[in-house]
C-alpha cells in the first residue's frame, strides 16, 4: 500500500491531492476547515503564527473516521504560495498494522522539508513519498483498524498521545496552537 497526501504544499497555488480517495479527503477537509474557522474565531489575529508554529503530529486513524478503512500519517501546517493555510496530511492506508516508529519519522521530515522548502514540487514531493514503503514486518499497534474503530490517536515530538473518539476535537486542536500562541511576542497578541 502507497502513502498519498491532501493539503497545501508552500509551492501549490492551491490544495494538492494523490493516492487519497474522496472516501478519506472529504470528512478529513470538512473536519479541519471547522477546525481551523473555530480556532480563527477564538485566536483572532493570534491565529496565523500560532497555526505556522503549531508544529507536526503523527496520527492513527480507526475504521470508519475517514472512510471505511483505518489510517496512519502525518500532518503539519501547511499553506499554498499566496498564503492560504490548511493542513497537508500524508496518510498511509493501514491493512492490519500501523506502521513502525522509522516510517513515521522518515514521514515527518519528508513533511517537515516540504513544508520549509516553498520551491519543492508537487511531484518532486510525490516521487519522495512514494520511496517512503513501511517496513511490512515492522508494526507499532497490531490490529490498528479493529482496535481503533471510530477512535484515533495523535501525537507529536513530545511522546504525549491524545486519544480522541472520532476525529480532532476543536479543544485538543486549540492545544495544539496555544503553545505557539504564547511564545508569540506581548506586541502580536
Amino acid at each position: 500500500m502507497q502513502p498519498g497526501f491532501f493539503g497545501k504544499l508552500p509551492s501549490a497555488g492551491d490544495f494538492v491531492q494523490r493516492r487519497l480517495p474522496p472516501a478519506f479527503v472529504e470528512p478529513w477537509d470538512r473536519h479541519f476547515s471547522q477546525l481551523i474557522a473555530g480556532a480563527r474565531d477564538q485566536l483572532g489575529t493570534q491565529w496565523a503564527p500560532a497555526y505556522r508554529g503549531s508544529g507536526l503530529h503523527a496520527f492513527v486513524l480507526g475504521s470508519g473516521l475517514c472512510g471505511a478503512g483505518a489510517w496512519a500519517g502525518v500532518l503539519g501546517p501547511g499553506e499554498d504560495r499566496v498564503g492560504r493555510c490548511f493542513p497537508l496530511a500524508i496518510a498511509l492506508p493501514l491493512a492490519q498494522a500501523a506502521p513502525d516508529r522509522s516510517w513515521y519519522a522518515r514521514a515527518a521530515t519528508l513533511l517537515g522539508q516540504a513544508l520549509a522548502d516553498r520551491t519543492l514540487g508537487v511531484e518532486a514531493f510525490d516521487a519522495q513519498l512514494l520511496a517512503l514503503a513501511p517496513d511490512p514486518d515492522a508494526t507499532a499497534i497490531p490490529n490498528a483498524p479493529r482496535a481503533l474503530a471510530g477512535q484515533a490517536l495523535w501525537w507529536s515530538g513530545d511522546g504525549v498521545v491524545q486519544h480522541s473518539v472520532g476525529l480532532l476535537s476543536a479543544h485538543d486542536y486549540l492545544g495544539w496552537l496555544a503553545p505557539a500562541a504564547l511564545a508569540l511576542p506581548e506586541a502580536t497578541r
